[in-house]
């Protein structure tokens, strides 16, 4: 692409790029619920080739974040702070960077889930799911926000979303705590080290709502300026 060209896309809307990279970082953790359905299943085949999806994934962020930060005017002005971009594709970073480690340690340690969590542990993954996409929504309505100054009905559209991000992650806490608990009752017939395991699969899994609120977070202090 012609450095003109490159330039002129960063000038007119610094987002698009955000866009496309936060697309990759979706996909990546709505296949973490495949990944877990594949594992309960015993399913490895399948669950291998979830995780290789989670990975090009991951890659293909890897290389927008690269291209992004390449062509990013440092001196030129922006509809939209450099700080704020690259703010954004940091916290996006973390999401799908997160999806690929869940999987690769679920994969590696050939990981079971207890039969009596099996259904919460799903509702959990689907739920951190929820909190991603309405991170994506947020991000794909930035640039109506951008043309109208930042003010007017899309405010309050994105105010709206950033919301929803912030109820659904709440609840996965929720689901959180009901899983760690309902792991308690059972830990001592379980190996230690697969107790352990289990504990940090839970929490990493939270860590992708947490990722995705942060998303939200970037975008609502977007308003705020």
């Amino acid at each position: 692409m012609p450095t003109t060209s490159v330039l002129n896309m960063f000038a007119n809307s610094p987002v698009r790029p955000l866009q496309k990279h936060m697309s990759e970082a979706l996909k990546a953790t709505q296949w973490v619920y495949d990944f877990f359905v594949a594992l309960v299943d015993g399913d490895w085949d399948e669950a291998a080739n979830v995780q290789k999806q989670i990975s090009h994934a991951e890659h293909s962020a890897d290389r927008l974040k690269r291209e992004l930060r390449k062509h990013l005017p440092k001196g030129l002005f922006l509809s939209m702070p450099r700080s704020d971009v690259l703010a954004l594709l940091k916290a996006q970073e973390k999401l799908v960077n997160q999806a690929k480690d869940v999987a690769g340690l679920a994969l590696g340690r050939k990981m079971g889930i207890p039969p009596s969590l099996v259904e919460g542990f799903l509702v959990y993954c689907k739920t951190v799911g929820d909190v991603a996409k309405q991170a994506h929504k947020a991000i794909s309505e930035v640039d109506e926000l951008m043309e109208t100054g930042f003010r007017g009905r899309e405010v309050a559209r994105i105010e709206t979303t950033i919301s929803k991000i912030d109820d659904i992650e709440s609840e996965t806490d929720h689901q959180q705590v009901a899983l760690r608990s309902a792991l308690f009752v059972i830990e001592s017939e379980l190996p230690p080290v697969e107790v352990m395991f289990l504990y940090n699969i839970i929490e990493k899994v939270g860590d992708l709502a947490d990722y995705a609120q942060e998303v939200g977070g970037k975008v609502i202090l977007l308003l705020a300026e």
